[in-house]
């Protein structure tokens, strides 16, 4: 039996059971420090009132979060929702200092009315990612307990808004963010990481990179029961 291999240059956050190629947009615009200063102030002045303030309770964890809702919102569309990550400064609870340019850049008259899109940006109280021991008395990160409560709450959006296109969530953050884009990623049960320790898809491991047969994928992300 004859399949197509093709190698995921990128490890792919799947909520639930989707997988999303990227396409990738290029201009010559030169950006000095005076542009970047001056448009950095211009998304500082924005009105945040467009984001929804709201916090989501789960146990005994409490995030609060804001939330933008797509322009001119039509509930038969599909619209993709993009999760923007704050730096460790606006840790807290004030529900207003992860508003970042990351955040505040999609109330920008030409993103909010060009692009439209769900963003949710919420608020840690504590740093993403923990460090422990472990058995051989090594320092190691795992996600902290805000990690675990977002996706819950990613979760419950997507209940209810439906108009979410689960092929099209997007994680933003700065260069310090990533390792917290990893930890989600990890404990995703939808990540093709877990998938393949499960055994639920065939793979091929050469020199260190999984390949994957297309037609499984298409299988196991083409409907909502994986």
């Amino acid at each position: 039996m004859n399949y197509t291999y093709f190698f995921l240059l990128l490890s792919i956050l799947i909520f639930p059971h989707y997988t999303w190629g990227q396409v990738h947009d290029y201009n010559s615009t030169q950006v000095d420090s005076t542009t970047f200063v001056q448009t950095r102030m211009i998304m500082n002045n924005l009105s945040t009132e467009k984001f929804i303030k709201k916090v989501f309770q789960s146990d005994d964890m409490e995030l609060p979060y804001r939330f933008l809702i797509p322009e001119n919102f039509d509930q038969n569309k599909k619209y993709p929702l993009v999760i923007t990550f704050h730096n460790s400064v606006r840790i807290g609870n004030d529900n207003e200092k992860q508003l970042e340019p990351l955040a505040r850049i999609w109330l920008r008259d030409e993103i909010y009315h060009h692009y439209n899109g769900f963003v949710l940006a919420p608020q840690f109280n504590s740093r993403s990612s923990e460090y422990v021991k472990n058995n051989d008395g090594l320092m190691v990160s795992q996600p902290s307990k805000d990690l675990f409560t977002l996706l819950k709450l990613i979760n419950t959006i997507e209940v209810e808004y439906p108009s979410i296109d689960k092929t099209r969530i997007y994680l933003v953050g700065f260069y310090s963010r990533s390792k917290t884009i990893r930890q989600i990623m990890n404990i995703s049960p939808g990540t093709l990481q877990n998938i393949r320790v499960a055994g639920k898809i065939r793979f091929r491991k050469v020199m260190g990179s999984y390949y994957y047969s297309r037609t499984d994928l298409l299988k196991l992300f083409g409907n909502d029961n994986g």
